[in-house]
């Protein structure tokens, strides 16, 4: 027996107005992204285009003065790599002491980290970009998938 939930005082185009609301909310929450000490996991970047891919993410700075910037890209199979403020990357030893500042600067309250803008079609997906800030003397990060879209 199949039975069909109503939404009593909202109607269906009620409900749908209900829907976008939420809708939007989730989007704006999930583009309100920061870094934690502990590490958090941000939402991922699908690239539709790999020949001609541009990755980057807007980070919250939640009032703090940052420091230091870094980036950290792992592909499969493969060890980290630390992009350095020419934005080349090379072999990192997971030291965070090792770390090279990228010198990326906050406006708005907020970072825009630039990973890494290239052709990506020879890589095997996803890869794993860890941001990194350091402010008043502790380093936040998060971490996040570049996935290969359809």
């Amino acid at each position: 027996m199949t039975r069909m939930i109503r939404f009593h005082g909202f109607g269906r185009s009620g409900f749908l107005v209900a829907l976008a609301i939420l809708v939007c909310i989730w989007n704006v929450a999930a583009a309100q992204e920061r870094l934690q000490p502990a590490g958090v996991r941000l939402s991922p970047v699908m690239l539709s285009d790999v020949t001609a891919a541009v990755v980057s993410k807007q980070i919250l700075l939640d009032g703090d003065a940052v420091d230091t910037s870094h980036v950290v890209v792992q592909f499969p199979g493969a060890g980290a790599l630390m992009r350095d403020r020419a934005g080349l990357f090379q072999p990192w030893d997971r030291a965070p002491a090792h770390l090279p500042d990228n010198g990326f600067t906050a406006a708005g309250g907020a970072m825009q980290f630039k990973v890494l803008n290239q052709d990506l079609s020879r890589i095997n997906f996803p890869l794993r970009v860890t941001l990194y800030y350091r402010a008043g003397g502790q380093m936040k990060f998060g971490y996040f998938d570049v996935v290969q879209g359809n």
